[in-house]
């Protein structure tokens, strides 16, 4: 027998609602138990980010997003949307000295036994490095948090807040920056130039956030929301290239770097 899906079916007294495209949108929030505040919180972190922390730390809590679990579930989204969209296949690379697209090495000649190896070469490392940004961007994304929270917790120590509600807050940056990520990542699909809109947004409101946040508005309080952005980038780019040249240590003989070096 054929069932009517707008016919009630009653089982044991339990009549359930229809599956929608919504209900399922609602129960992958409610594992991460998001689907309460969610969009209040962004909303407020958008345009009244002071009072939202405020309202969060101080108030009323439950109204809002977890931050911890809003940031883990921004992290995957957006480690998820980048690595998807990313392409290593116009990387730059250094050979004798000179900076060379790998999109252009493989027009040498092929009588070239040096460029051939190095074409090899790269080809395996773009690879590698290609799994090692998709199984860790959600890694660095994460290890912003505790810097960002370390940094605004030296340059703003005079407004009263502990490390654990810098940590709060830093938690709550670094979702929004998550959040403009995921919306515009997927714009690079159409123009690499996008990734250049990303940038600007994530620092513009960073300095928003920084100096709405801790009612920094004069111009130290630009000058200490200018070194928030610049070191927490900055630590984070020596910790993905510490990360990076630990493991082509590891692996050099298996990447067969040793081989070049010895042909060199």
């Amino acid at each position: 027998m054929d069932l009517d899906p707008t016919e009630e079916i009653d089982i044991l007294g339990d009549s359930p609602t229809r599956i929608t495209t919504r209900s399922l949108i609602m129960d992958f929030f409610a594992v991460m138990n998001l689907e309460r505040g969610f969009l209040y919180t962004i909303k407020g972190l958008v345009l009244k980010p002071y009072a939202t922390i405020q309202e969060y730390l101080y108030k009323f809590r439950r109204k809002h997003a977890n931050p911890l679990r809003l940031l883990i579930f921004s992290s995957a989204i957006a480690a998820l949307i980048t690595a998807s969209f990313t392409d290593f296949s116009h990387a730059i690379i250094e050979i004798d000295g000179q900076e060379v697209s790998t999109s252009d090495i493989g027009v040498v000649p092929d009588d070239d036994p040096k460029m051939i190896k190095i074409k090899e070469l790269q080809e395996k490392l773009l690879k590698e490095f290609k799994q090692i940004f998709d199984q860790n961007l959600n890694i660095f994304y994460l290890s912003s948090v505790p810097i960002l929270a370390l940094l605004t917790f030296l340059f703003f120590r005079k407004k009263g807040y502990n490390f654990a509600e810098h940590f709060v807050i830093a938690a709550f940056l670094a979702s929004m920056i998550n959040i403009f990520s995921i919306v515009i990542t997927p714009l690079t699909y159409f123009s690499p130039t996008v990734n250049g809109v990303t940038l600007f947004c994530s620092i513009g409101y960073t300095f928003f956030f920084l100096m709405t946040v801790f009612r920094a508005r004069s111009f130290g309080g630009f000058v200490r929301a200018l070194c928030v952005n610049i070191l927490s980038y900055i630590f984070i780019l020596l910790i993905a290239a510490a990360y990076i040249v630990l493991w082509m240590r590891a692996n050099w003989e298996e990447l067969g770097l040793d081989a070049l070096e010895s042909a060199n």
